[in-house]
């Protein structure tokens, strides 16, 4: 009797290449969150990441295709870290959040620069 590709045990591995490691994963996003506070956007790139995080460029490129991929995780562990304001009124709680979290969060701090670097990036790569 043949067996083919099909008959072979279900529970073997489909991918080739190493496993994915979270904790590999939140490294480089540290490492590249700190990079972008050192360097900005302009040297923010996956070959500083790598060296920062202490990982090989293709373990990066498993996790993320490109550096926008990875900046907008890192976008989004900010954005996921947000409290809202509560001054015990809704108008107050409005009012802050206005002023707090949305103006100034994007215009002041690290998240909002990213976003930028985010959506111009977006505007070359379809």
């Amino acid at each position: 009797m043949e067996t083919s590709i099909e008959d072979t045990d279900e529970s073997a591995r489909r991918s080739i290449g190493a496993r994915r490691n979270p904790a590999s994963q939140e490294a480089i996003l540290d490492a590249a969150e700190a990079v972008l506070q050192e360097s900005g956007i302009g040297g923010f790139s996956i070959e500083a990441v790598a060296r920062r995080a202490r990982a090989g460029k293709p373990t990066i490129y498993r996790w993320w295709p490109n550096r926008t991929a990875l900046m907008l995780d890192v976008y989004k562990r900010f954005k996921n870290t947000r409290t809202f304001p509560d001054t015990g009124t809704l108008r107050g709680d409005l009012i802050a959040l206005l002023d707090i979290h949305l103006l100034g969060f994007w215009k002041d701090s690290l998240c909002g620069t990213v976003y930028r670097a985010i959506i111009a990036e977006a505007q070359n790569d379809p």
